[in-house]
């Protein structure tokens, strides 16, 4: 292994401890560097925007997934940008991150009046 990939190893390693210990701003500056160093590996992105969604930083987290194109990438990547657009309140996003449109939307609000 290079020295780049033992310093990222090691880097990961201590971001995943500082999360585990509830110690955000730490695990953020930790997955910020290894973004940076492994220049923008998908890992890596998911790690940083898990780590914002966790602080509710919910649109530097959004803004994370689209800048590296990541967001339709892979499930994981879909469903954290979910959950930030629904902290956000930002419904007719959800739906389109989920691949849902507007007539979904109104078939949904529609279904809660048949029983009044």
């Amino acid at each position: 292994a290079s020295s780049l990939e033992t310093v990222l190893r090691r880097l990961r390693a201590k971001a995943e401890t500082a999360q585990r210990h509830h110690s955000l701003p730490t695990a953020v500056f930790l997955a910020d560097k290894c973004l940076t160093l492994s220049h923008g590996e998908p890992d890596d992105v998911f790690r940083l925007a898990s780590l914002f969604h966790d602080a509710q930083h919910f649109r530097r987290a959004l803004g994370l997934l689209e800048r590296h194109g990541l967001v339709r990438a892979h499930l994981r990547f879909r469903c954290l940008a979910v959950q930030c657009l629904y902290a956000c309140k930002e419904w007719e996003e959800c739906l389109a991150v989920l691949g849902g449109t507007d007539d979904d939307l109104h078939a949904m609000e529609g279904a809660g009046d048949e029983g009044d």
